[in-house]
């Protein structure tokens, strides 16, 4: 098991149970496929450096995880076809 952080920007647009919603979406993908999810942190909206689809506002979370390696070939690809995502980036700690 290796530890991994997952940074996540969502649509600054959604309201607080969307974003809630979409949060707790991405935990259950990471939880269906064996990590071990130590925190959640929320960072909030906060302003892009360049726009994306747009959009110059994302809403900023960061999941610190441990997990087998092949998860991230599993996972990313589901968040990347989320509406409601904009950016995704996965690093090993």
């Amino acid at each position: 098991m290796r530890s991994y952080e997952l940074l996540v920007i969502l649509n600054a647009r959604l309201d607080d149970v969307a974003k809630e919603a979409l949060i707790a979406k991405i935990t259950g993908f990471l939880e269906t496929n064996q990590a071990s999810i130590k925190r959640v942190d929320k960072w909030g909206t906060k302003k892009l450096a360049y726009p994306i689809n747009y959009q110059t506002e994302g809403y900023y979370t960061i999941f610190e995880f441990e997990s087998p390696t092949d998860l991230i070939a599993a996972v990313e690809p589901k968040l990347r076809i989320e509406e409601n995502v904009i950016r995704v980036l996965f690093t090993v700690k």
